[in-house]
């Protein structure tokens, strides 16, 4: 499959970003509405997610939780006083989920993560730093752990340069900047597209982060310490421009190979504060894919979170998420990249939900939604609570 617009249009975004520095989006997005409009205010990553800078622990505190104590923003609370060129933090997250139809009743709990992690600023100005997470195989923490597996994860292993206030040149295993980097990461435009939570590559990062304009260039080289685990390797680039002073909408793009399949990805996200407490968070992603044998495809995914904070921490919300492999039907799972887990070709849902961030560092969220998909008998009920606190 040939699709040279779509090539084209990643060369003309990558021009764009170097000649306009014109991104990513927030681990917690939903922080826009505060004015919050890049990630490099309080995350050490250009993207977000991962450790959080002094700043980011304070917002945390003031800005995010319901209530806070003077030392729960601090890292493990306080307990020893590390210096300003190191931050640390630790993650721990577990899961309960329940499904039910007329074909079935379950559930399961999981827990999701358990790790540390550690970034150290050195150099004359320190304008480096070298960023490692360490943590416990979830494999491991369930008790499924396959023999010979390393019982040991690393999520994030990085060398970034700091050119300037806004400008970064990052080099290492993370998170690869394409769209909306939501916590939510099993979402369609997170795992269903490849980059949820344990899709961590290898890449080499360009980033701008502005006021108004910010991007991101990546080179992709999948999983070079592991070539067995089927990682697309490709570029992508996103641009994004800030509407005032809690808003922006950006538009992201990536071509990649893998074993003779090709795949590309492209599409717009926008991250919109209409109130201090009122906002929309949104993102579509069209995707084309030509295994190496095997017809074509066009696929579509989409999340879109309608938000409200009637108090500070408290967060109800209306979800919707589509999923559609290709369009005219060819779903076949024998040539789809099993490192993504997709199990249907088409699934639709939409509910209510509820996050809350009683104090620092700590949330729950709960989630109910109605989901239809070929594979289910009858439109299921499918719902979780995620726990997850933040040292």
């Amino acid at each position: 499959m040939k699709k040279p617009s779509l090539i084209f249009a990643l060369a003309v975004l990558a021009q764009s970003v170097l000649a306009f520095h014109a991104s990513d989006a927030l681990a917690f997005p939903e922080m826009i509405r505060a004015g919050y409009v890049n990630c490099t205010s309080c995350h050490i990553s250009p993207n977000g997610g991962g450790l959080l800078n002094e700043y980011g622990r304070n917002s945390s505190a003031d800005v995010l939780s319901t209530w806070g104590g003077e030392n729960e923003a601090k890292p493990f609370y306080g307990a020893f006083k590390q210096p300003d060129w190191i931050d640390t933090g630790a993650f721990a997250k577990a899961v309960q989920t329940a499904q039910n139809n007329s074909a079935m009743s379950n559930g399961y709990f999981w827990y999701m993560q358990g790790d540390v992690e550690a970034a150290v600023t050195f150099g004359s100005q320190r304008q480096w730093t070298a960023d490692f997470a360490v943590g416990i195989s979830p494999d491991v923490l369930n008790s499924v752990q396959v023999p010979g597996a390393s019982p040991l994860v690393s999520r994030r292993q990085y060398l970034m340069y700091r050119l300037n206030d806004t400008t970064t040149i990052r080099a290492g295993k993370f998170v690869a900047d394409y769209g909306v980097y939501f916590p939510d990461h099993t979402i369609p435009t997170r795992q269903g597209i490849g980059f949820d939570e344990g899709m961590e590559t290898y890449n080499l990062e360009y980033s701008y982060q502005g006021e108004k304009f910010s991007g991101s260039i990546t080179a992709d080289f999948g999983r070079i310490d592991n070539p067995s685990l089927q990682f697309d390797k490709g570029a992508m680039a996103t641009g994004a421009m800030a509407l005032g002073d809690s808003s922006k909408v950006g538009y992201s793009v990536f071509y990649g190979t893998e074993n003779s399949n090709t795949r590309e990805l492209t599409g717009p996200y926008a991250l919109l504060g209409f109130t201090r407490h009122f906002y929309l968070l949104g993102e579509a992603d069209l995707q084309f894919t030509q295994p190496s044998s095997g017809s074509s495809t066009r696929g579509l995914a989409s999340f879109e979170r309608l938000g409200y904070e009637p108090i500070q921490g408290l967060h109800l919300y209306w979800m919707e998420q589509t999923y559609v492999y290709d369009v005219a039907g060819n779903f076949n799972p024998t040539t789809i990249n099993p490192m993504y887990g997709i199990m249907t070709n088409r699934l639709i849902g939409t509910g209510p939900g509820i996050y809350w961030y009683p104090r620092p560092h700590f949330y729950i969220q709960l989630e109910v939604q109605q989901q239809f998909s070929p594979n289910y008998p009858s439109a299921q009920t499918y719902g979780f609570i995620v726990g997850s606190i933040y040292l």
